[in-house]
């Protein structure tokens, strides 16, 4: 009989990896087969609007699925949250040893509210609707749409996306107004006084013309309305009405609640205002208690 020192070192290295792997993999089945090899730990991070329970869900992992297949899948995992999930724009998930998964994601963000019936709904970056708020957590400014048409919203969302910062945010209020030469104009409330009407498919390109116009429409405004207020006066004036201060006081009310329409024609509208500055020279108007005089 030989001893073991008679045994090449080779074949006992060899023997001692052959011993050692037959261990692992005992282990390994027994662990496979037993019920701890499908206890899992799934965490969520990265929601503000989505639940974490519903993003869990939107993964597809079942409590009866192996550690092992939720850990070669997990690139299948996270593309299946985001398509299951309206609020996910990203998922990725990671694993820490021994059952731990976390799955963190990045929601769109909300561009409007669509005003309904029942309250508001939520409108993400991607067009679709998130779901329905409450008007307490409303923020303070938003966008309202005034819209029922679905894909209208898909497409307004896109155009919207695609503008600058500063004029999203000067937006209140977008109406879908179609009429018989344009089906897809859209009136716009915005939240420095003014009304903007313009196609949808022209929205990239009018609104940023009106932004960087803007002084110069508000000033071409309120030379008319001026004007209108001086004519007004003036008639006043000539039938002998007591007290022109009183009425000089209604009729800037009716002014200030009249809010004024611009039509975004590029080109045309410049030019028409442009014409109403070199025109139209405005007397100054000085009010005492006793009369209103044209200077």
């Amino acid at each position: 009989m030989k001893s073991s020192s008679n045994i090449p070192i080779a074949q006992q290295n060899l023997a001692g990896l052959i011993v050692f792997s037959a261990a692992i993999l005992i282990v390994f089945s027994l662990f496979y087969i037993s019920p701890w090899s499908k206890q899992k730990i799934i965490t969520v991070s990265g929601t503000k609007n989505a639940l974490p329970e519903d993003v869990k869900v939107a993964s597809g992992i079942l409590d009866t699925d192996y550690i092992s297949y939720v850990f070669l899948n997990q690139n299948k995992v996270a593309r299946t949250v985001e398509k299951t999930n309206v609020w996910i724009k990203k998922a990725n998930v990671t694993y820490d040893f021994p059952n731990q998964f976390n799955i963190a994601v990045k929601e769109y963000p909300i561009v409007a509210y669509r005003q309904t019936g029942n309250g508001y709904m939520s409108i993400l970056e991607s067009g679709k609707t998130g779901g329905t708020v409450s008007t307490g957590n409303l923020p303070d400014k938003f966008i309202t749409l005034k819209i029922d048409d679905d894909k209208k919203i898909e497409e307004l969302v896109k155009e919207l996306n695609q503008l600058d910062a500063k004029i999203k945010n000067n937006i209140q209020i977008i109406n879908l107004t179609p009429t018989k030469a344009t089906s897809d104009l859209l009136t716009i409330e915005l939240y420095d006084g003014n009304t903007i009407r313009v196609p949808l498919s022209q929205l990239t390109t009018k609104l940023p013309y009106y932004q960087k116009n803007k002084n110069i429409f508000q000033m071409g405004l309120l030379l008319i309305w001026k004007l209108v207020f001086i004519r007004r006066l003036r008639k006043l004036k000539h039938q002998n009405l007591k007290n022109p201060i009183r009425i000089k006081r209604k009729i800037k009310t009716r002014l200030i609640v009249k809010k004024p329409v611009l039509l975004l024609k590029k080109g045309k509208s410049q030019n028409r205002l442009y014409k109403v500055l070199e025109r139209i020279l405005i007397p100054k108007v000085q009010v005492t208690k006793e009369k209103v005089f044209l200077q």
